[in-house]
């Protein structure tokens, strides 16, 4: 469920801020959605306009985080 979310919200936020600088903030089963955004706004070249990152109480895999947080300007 989290990661068909957060690809709908990763493709919301390029049609919607496409020029615009953006916090993610996510906790508990939203760090899932938060990681599965991520990989859609990277999908949609958009990871330079994600400002912050905030992941508290995860249940998302660090590996996973650490792997496709290279990609983004923001440490998570």
């Amino acid at each position: 469920m989290a990661e068909r979310t957060g690809v709908y919200l990763g493709e919301l936020i390029s049609r919607l801020f496409p020029n615009q600088f953006i916090n993610l903030l996510g906790y508990s089963l939203g760090t899932e959605l938060i990681l599965s955004t991520m990989r859609q706004i990277r999908k949609n070249n958009m990871d330079l306009l994600v400002n912050k990152i905030i992941m508290m109480g995860g249940v998302s895999d660090s590996d996973q985080l650490n792997e496709i947080s290279k990609s983004f300007r923001s440490p998570i």
